[in-house]
């Protein structure tokens, strides 16, 4: 998660979370020719990220100023990740992977502290994979 992260230095570069440049990496897999694609989703099949802030693009730019490219894609990552889920809408009603994920939408932020909140998550996302484990086990 960018800003509350710190960057990882290897060799001369420096990473943060893949998510920035690949919010879901179906593409990778599909260009690869793997077979048997299972998507695990966080939220709902409805849920589309929302446009970034003017100021928390400023953020962005004060703090990873000197990585613009780095900056660009913190910017542009909702319209990455709402392209993605289209994408994953169209290649499940294709066939060509499977998607599991919630039922209905996460009210649990990605800091949530609450411990029952995140139990309740837990328990929907078990009962979510047990409604789709035979289709999973029988991918062909």
């Amino acid at each position: 998660m960018p800003l509350c992260s710190k960057m990882v230095k290897i060799g001369n570069n420096h990473y943060l979370d893949g998510a920035v440049t690949m919010p879901i990496p179906v593409d990778y897999a599909l260009k690869n020719n793997y077979k048997n694609i299972v998507v695990v989703l966080t939220r709902d099949r409805n849920y589309r990220k929302p446009e970034i802030s003017n100021k928390m693009k400023m953020v962005y730019k004060h703090v990873y100023g000197k990585y613009p490219k780095l900056v660009e894609k913190l910017c542009t990552m909702p319209e990455r990740y709402n392209k993605i889920k289209e994408e994953i809408n169209q290649l499940e009603k294709e066939g060509k992977i499977i998607v599991i994920e919630p039922d209905k939408p996460v009210t649990v932020s990605r800091l949530e502290k609450d411990k029952e909140k995140l139990k309740k998550l837990y328990e929907q996302g078990t009962e979510d994979m047990e409604k789709m484990i035979d289709k999973v086990l029988n991918i062909k």
